[in-house]
């Protein structure tokens, strides 16, 4: 009542407002939907099993999952055609062994993705990634190249483009708890049991629906339960 206005009238006017006529009505639906609940849990969770076997598969399950990609960074140096000796000092300090950081700094190109410049991209899902993001040829001379190594020039008619990849990280994935850690065990059970439950609760309110429970000591309770069910649960 506490949660409905404090009094009995506002209590009688809130649930008014939800569809019911009185006090009483709600207190018998509430009733119902407890009994309700009482009866699958009664019949329900004496056929939660969960094994070790359960367990260990969840483990593995848990533990084979694809370790995610390394990040490659690709950066990029693109110039002009039309500043031909700018594009004749870059080549000339490549062919003397420079880096592409080391050219990068000296040149002190800008990050200009549109004009002349620099640009780095950040890639995940290796060849994949790179291909996504740069283009088969692209892909496939950064891979011939190397970490570290500059790609041999993509020319068009306008611009000049030089590739490199300039890091490779593996990503920082967490060790997995020992099968044996009590916490990790609880959490384990907990979920697998909840599965399970779900799973024969509705396997078994499937049953009184379809006629396919027989013999059931209690008739009555089973109706009960098809009644409270068919009013109070959305249906799946």
């Amino acid at each position: 009542m506490s949660k409905r206005g404090g009094n009995r009238a506002a209590a009688s006017q809130s649930l008014q407002d939800e569809g019911f006529q009185t006090m009483e009505e709600y207190i018998k639906k509430e009733r119902e939907k407890a009994l309700m609940e009482s009866q699958l849990e009664q019949r329900v969770r004496p056929r939660v099993i969960v094994s070790w076997r359960d367990v260990e598969r969840e483990y593995s399950r848990g533990t084979s999952e694809v370790k995610p990609s390394e990040s490659i960074v690709v950066k990029r140096i693109k110039l002009r055609v039309a500043d031909e000796l700018m594009v004749q000092d870059v080549e000339s300090r490549f062919a003397r062994g420079e880096t592409f950081l080391e050219v990068k700094a000296a040149l002190k190109l800008p990050d200009d993705p549109q004009g002349g410049g620099t640009m780095s991209w950040e890639i995940r899902d290796g060849f994949a990634g790179l291909e996504r993001e740069l283009g088969l040829d692209v892909a496939k001379a950064l891979v011939k190249a190397g970490p570290s190594q500059v790609t041999a020039p993509f020319r068009t008619a306008s611009v000049v483009n030089w590739y490199c990849i300039t890091a490779v990280a593996d990503p920082q994935v967490q060790a997995p708890p020992s099968i044996f850690d009590p916490l990790w065990q609880l959490q384990c059970l907990h979920g697998l049991r909840n599965g399970v439950f779900a799973r024969e609760q509705q396997r078994y309110l499937n049953s009184l629906v379809t006629g396919e429970v027989k013999n059931d000591r209690d008739e009555m309770r089973v109706r009960l339960i098809q009644i409270a069910w068919a009013r109070y649960l959305p249906e799946s």
